[in-house]
C-alpha cells in the first residue's frame, strides 16, 4: 500500500541530493534513498522504508537551501565511467588525465588552477581538486574522500573555495615540517654525523602538494614552482613557509618556465613571471647576477660545509644525494677518487673529508667549477682536491687514453632521459658513460653509478641492464653491491610512482 511522505527539512534534502544517496534514520525506520531528482526547482526523492512493513513511497519538497554549501557551487568532473576503478581503493590515481575526463559540470567553465569536485561515473563524489583544462595533469586531486564519505566542510554554508584550498596547503606544509622534524632536519648537533641545514622540506606528490617543491638551505627556503594552481597562491605559500620556519627569513621563488609552459601559460606570462622572479625573495631587492654570490648560503651537510648558489642548476643544491655523499666520506679513506659531473663539488668534498688520498673533480660548466672550488677552500681542502671544466665523455676518453685508473669514480651525469620517448637513445648514453667510467676503476675497486631520469628508475630494472651491458664492453666483472634513492626528505606517494627518480648504484669492479 504506498505510503505519502511529507519532508519537512528542504536544506537537508539540497544537501542530500548535492552530494548523493544514502542512509538516514527517520522514526526508527532504516530509510535508504534510492534516487533523488531535481525538477522545476523541487527535490524529489524515491525510497523504501524498511520497519515493521517493507513498502515504497516517494517525497516531493521545495529546494529552498538558505545558503549555498560548496557541495552546491564548485564545478564537477565527472569520470567516463570505465575510469572509476583508478580512483577508488587502496591504489588510487592522485593525477586525472584528460581522457579519463567524461565532462566538467559549471557555468562559466572553471579556469586553471579553480577548485573542483571530482565525481565518479554515477556523479558521486568521490575528491576536491584543481583544475587545468589545458594541462596534461588535468585535476591534480587535493584530498580523496574515503569510501565516499564526504568531509563536514562540503555541506557547511559560507565556505570560500578558495580560502578551503588555502587551508588544505598549510595543513601540508604542517605535515612536512613535522615529517622533517622527526627526521631531524634541520639538524644543529655538532655531535654524531654532524650539523645538517640542507634539506627538502617539501617534494609535491609525496609531501601530497602536486606541483611545489622547497628546498631549504640554512636560512634561505628555494621553491620551484611548475603549476598554474601553486602560482596563483604564491603570496599564501610564501608567507605561511616564512612564520613556520623561524630558522628561515628569506624565501626565493623560482617558477619552472619549462613545466609552466606544458601548464598551459603563454609566452608573454611566463616571460612575466621570470621577470619578476628576481625581486620574490623575502628580506631582498637583488635583481642580477652580478650579486648571486650576496644572495648564496651557506649550509653545513654532515659537518662540511657548501656554497648554495639559489639561482644556480635545480633549486641550487642537490639535497637528494646527501646520504650518499656521507656513505662516500665513510669509504674514501686513503684512496683516490674521481668524481665526474661533480657540479659543486658536493661528493669530491666528503670524500676529501673523509681522508682521501686525492680528489678529481670533473664538470663542464665553468660556474660549477668555480663553485666547487670555493667549498673545497670553504673546507680547507684545496691540497686534496682539483678540479677539471671538460666534457665527462672526453675527460674519460683521454684518461683511458693515457691508462689512468682510480679507486673509487663517482658518475652522477644530469637528466639525460626526461620522457619514456627518449629512453631509447638515453640508454645508450648511460650505457656509453658507464662503460668508460669501468676502464677507469682499479680492480676490486668500486664505481658510484647514478641517473636522475625518472624513465629510467621506474623501468623495472633497465638501469641494472644498462650496468650489466656496459661491463660486457668494457671487458669487466661487475657485482653490485647496493641500490639507494634519495634520502626520507623525498617521500614517495605510493599512489604516484613516478615521483621516484634517483638511482643510485655502488658497483665492485674486477
Amino acid at each position: 500500500m504506498p505510503v505519502s511522505v511529507m519532508i519537512m527539512e528542504p536544506h537537508a534534502l539540497a544537501k542530500l541530493h548535492s552530494m548523493e544517496p544514502g542512509v538516514f534514520a527517520q522514526r526508527g525506520w532504516s530509510t535508504r534513498c534510492s534516487s533523488t531528482r531535481l525538477i522545476h526547482g523541487r527535490i524529489q526523492l524515491y525510497f523504501s522504508i524498511s520497519g515493521r512493513q517493507r513498502v515504497q513511497c516517494s517525497a516531493t519538497t521545495p529546494y529552498q537551501p538558505s545558503q549555498p554549501c560548496l557541495a552546491d557551487t564548485l564545478p564537477r568532473v565527472v569520470l567516463k565511467g570505465g575510469k572509476n576503478k583508478l580512483f577508488q581503493g587502496e591504489n588510487r590515481a592522485v593525477i586525472v588525465y584528460p581522457g579519463a575526463i567524461d565532462c566538467v559540470i559549471g557555468r562559466p567553465p572553471p579556469k586553471a588552477g579553480d577548485a573542483v569536485l571530482l565525481c565518479n561515473g554515477e556523479r558521486r563524489v568521490i575528491g576536491l581538486g584543481v583544475i587545468n583544462p589545458e594541462s596534461l595533469y588535468a585535476v591534480r586531486i587535493v584530498e580523496a574522500f574515503d569510501r565516499g564519505v564526504l568531509p563536514d566542510y562540503l555541506s557547511i554554508d559560507n565556505i570560500d573555495a578558495e580560502d578551503l584550498v588555502q587551508r588544505i596547503i598549510r595543513t601540508r606544509i604542517d605535515h612536512a615540517i613535522m615529517l622533517r622534524q622527526a627526521l631531524s632536519l634541520p639538524c644543529w648537533d655538532d655531535h654524531g654525523m654532524g650539523r645538517t641545514t640542507a634539506y627538502r622540506l617539501i617534494n609535491s606528490e609525496g609531501d601530497c602538494i602536486s606541483g611545489l617543491i622547497v628546498d631549504v638551505f640554512d636560512r634561505v627556503a628555494v621553491v620551484s614552482s611548475s603549476a598554474i594552481w601553486i602560482e596563483r597562491r604564491k603570496p599564501s605559500i610564501m608567507e605561511h613557509i616564512l612564520q613556520s620556519l623561524p630558522h628561515v627569513d628569506r624565501v626565493v621563488w623560482r617558477p619552472s618556465r619549462e613545466m609552466l609552459e606544458m601548464e598551459g601559460m603563454t609566452p608573454e606570462e611566463l616571460d612575466a613571471l621570470c621577470e619578476n622572479d628576481s625581486t620574490t625573495e623575502q628580506g631582498s631587492d637583488a635583481a642580477n647576477v652580478q650579486q648571486q654570490q650576496q644572495q648564496e648560503a651557506i649550509v653545513e651537510e654532515f659537518g662540511a660545509k657548501f656554497h648554495v648558489a639559489p639561482r644556480g642548476q635545480k633549486t641550487g643544491f642537490y639535497v637528494d644525494q646527501r646520504d650518499n655523499r656521507s656513505f662516500i666520506s665513510q669509504i674514501s679513506k686513503g684512496k683516490d677518487v674521481l668524481d665526474i659531473c661533480c657540479y659543486s663539488g658536493g661528493f669530491s668534498i666528503q670524500a676529501a673529508r673523509g681522508g682521501a688520498a686525492s680528489v678529481t673533480g670533473v664538470d663542464s660548466s665553468q660556474a660549477a667549477i668555480d663553485l666547487a672550488q670555493r667549498n673545497a677552500t670553504l673546507n680547507g681542502l684545496n691540497n686534496t682536491c682539483s678540479f677539471v671544466k671538460n666534457d665527462a665523455s672526453k675527460f674519460m676518453d683521454e684518461s683511458i687514453d693515457q691508462k689512468k685508473q682510480w679507486d673509487i669514480v663517482i658518475l652522477d651525469p644530469p637528466k639525460l632521459a626526461p620522457t619514456r620517448k627518449s629512453l631509447t637513445s638515453a640508454r645508450r648514453k648511460y650505457e656509453s658513460l658507464n662503460t668508460k667510467a669501468m676502464k677507469l676503476v682499479k680492480p676490486g675497486g668500486l664505481l658510484m653509478t647514478c641517473s636522475c631520469s625518472g624513465a629510467m628508475t621506474q623501468s623495472h630494472g633497465e638501469f641494472t641492464k644498462v650496468i650489466l651491458s656496459a661491463a660486457r664492453r668494457a671487458g669487466v666483472s661487475a657485482t653490485i653491491l647496493h641500490k639507494r634513492g634519495a634520502g626520507g626528505d623525498h617521500p614517495i606517494n605510493p599512489n604516484y610512482p613516478e615521483g621516484e627518480y634517483l638511482s643510485n648504484y655502488l658497483v665492485r669492479i674486477l
